[in-house]
């Protein structure tokens, strides 16, 4: 792909994003890659001119900034160290953060995305460094992500439900290793025959009736129902405070803004024919 600086970012920047960029390869697959959506590294492969904007890359460029940081922090430790593994042909390819013993992951995320819980695509990966870590000789004791909450406010920490600083850390299940193989091969397969994403792959939002006091923004104290009976069914179960049902229309969130090759994806229905 061609990075872009539409915004003028300065030139510090921009060259730090340009210098991340990667061209998909025949045969190699980066941890990152294996695991997203096959449908995207296929569109990267058919359209090698496809652009993306350098500003749309700025919290990915937070995140890598933030593994240069923890380079040989630790002298206990094997820091950002480039591992491969071979399936049937293919190279698997990805760089850990931190090995001490056990996988160390670190995230730059907002505080709603952890609060969601550990995202999929993050035990998937972890527990393919763990293997490949395992196929060096090595062991693996634990998989932990660290994340720093980009977004976090310090009114945060009056809220017992919220972290009660911008850091959380938590331990991801090990697999074993005979399932880190059988999802290896899944991807492999999948990338052999990319098919249009899911629903899952594309963050889909599904329609959705918020049941809120009336004059507050959220939903918060109130209920986020996924059928109209269901909104009206808690209104009148909650017949003492003042409400009101606001209608929100479900989106696929990273066909809409997130996805790099959204632009040219036959199937993203946001798309804008030219």
């Amino acid at each position: 792909m061609k990075i872009t600086n539409k915004h003028n970012l300065p030139a510090a920047i921009f060259n730090a994003i340009a210098k991340g960029n990667y061209t998909p390869k025949e045969g190699i697959y980066r941890v990152t890659e294996l695991i997203a959506p096959a449908m995207i590294r296929q569109l990267k492969i058919e359209h090698p001119d496809l652009e993306e904007d350098a500003s749309d890359m700025l919290f990915s460029l937070l995140g890598s900034s933030v593994h240069y940081l923890f380079v040989d922090s630790n002298p206990d430790s094997i820091s950002s160290e480039r591992l491969n593994i071979e399936r049937n042909g293919i190279i698997i390819t990805g760089e850990t953060d931190d090995y001490n013993g056990g996988v160390d992951d670190y995230k730059v995320t907002s505080v709603y995305s952890f609060l969601s819980g550990v995202k999929s695509e993050w035990a998937s990966q972890t527990n393919i460094y763990a293997l490949m870590w395992k196929e060096k000789g090595f062991t693996v004791d634990v998989i932990n992500i660290h994340a720093i909450l980009r977004d976090w406010k310090q009114s945060m920490r009056y809220d017992p439900e919220m972290p009660q600083i911008p850091f959380v850390s938590v331990q991801i299940p090990i697999w074993k290793t005979s399932e880190v193989w059988k999802y290896i091969d899944q991807r492999i397969e999948a990338h052999k025959n990319p098919q249009p994403c899911t629903s899952f792959e594309r963050w889909s939002k599904p329609d959705c009736w918020a049941v809120k006091k009336k004059g507050n923004k959220t939903a918060r104290g109130g209920k986020l129902c996924y059928a109209e009976q269901e909104a009206n069914d808690f209104i009148a179960s909650n017949p003492d405070k003042k409400w009101e049902i606001e209608f929100r229309q479900g989106e696929d969130v990273r066909c809409k803004d997130f996805c790099p090759v959204r632009s040219v994806c036959k199937f993203n229905k946001y798309r804008k024919e030219i």
